[in-house]
């Protein structure tokens, strides 16, 4: 269809050339030119190395101590997105569903011992890998690293994964904790885009894959017992 249609242009073109200053010189296809765009959309992840750079099975810690403050994981997660939508983002966030009802936050690595106590996690994104050598609570602006984006740097704070499951806390009222508040905000997204092209939360321009490190606070963790959970993404566009 795209050739058809450059093939006319030039006859439209020559054809005017030919024409005198007293002459008018026509011609059309008869009916109006039409293309259909197929609608793409499709996401996949990779978790990867720190170290290595190479595909691993799964995103994980060493063993950590009950102060340990928060750390780091030991991969990442490159993210790929593919999508010509009008308007798009990808939402990160968990779903432990196995999380106790009482629980305003659920979000974060949930203990094996018992379904009240969880380990929270935070997020920062990078258009490529970077050193992230500072962790801290998400956030704080006195935490921060530098990420890549495409086009130069840019000094980025980590932010809390939220879980499905989230509440608001009616003990902070200037602020909705719920996922479906946070959602709303855009809190949740870790990038957003449209059919041109696509940019960071951080409102900088980027190039798919991205890649997603992953902090945990183990501040108040029980020591003899595993936490885990499951990362999920979702890509919403219209």
């Amino acid at each position: 269809m795209n050739g058809k249609i450059n093939l006319l242009l030039i006859l439209l073109l020559s054809a005017a050339m030919r024409a005198s200053a007293a002459d008018v010189m026509q011609v059309s296809t008869g009916s109006i030119l039409s293309a259909q765009v197929a609608a793409v959309n499709s996401i996949s992840i990779k978790v990867k190395s720190i170290a290595a750079n190479s595909v691993v099975p799964q995103l994980a810690w060493d063993t950590q101590t009950s102060d340990a403050g928060w750390v780091k994981a030991n991969s990442y997660i490159e993210l790929t997105v593919n999508s010509n939508s009008a308007a798009w983002n990808v939402d990160i966030y968990t779903n432990n569903t196995g999380a106790d009802s009482s629980l305003l936050q659920k979000n974060g690595l949930l203990c094996s011992a018992t379904s009240t106590l969880l380990a929270p996690l935070g997020w920062v994104i990078s258009d490529s890998p970077a050193a992230i050598p500072n962790t801290g609570a998400p956030g704080s602006s006195s935490v921060t690293n530098t990420i890549n984006y495409n086009g130069g740097t840019y000094s980025a704070m980590w932010t809390y994964v939220k879980d499905k499951g989230d509440l608001d806390d009616p003990s902070t009222p200037a602020n909705n904790e719920s996922w479906a508040a946070s959602q709303a905000a855009g809190y949740t997204s870790v990038i957003y885009g449209n059919s041109v092209g696509q940019n960071l939360a951080y409102l900088k321009p980027a190039v798919s894959p991205e890649i997603i490190y992953i902090e945990g606070g183990f501040n108040y963790a029980i020591g003899g017992t595993a936490y885990q959970t499951q990362i999920n993404f979702d890509l919403v566009f219209q």
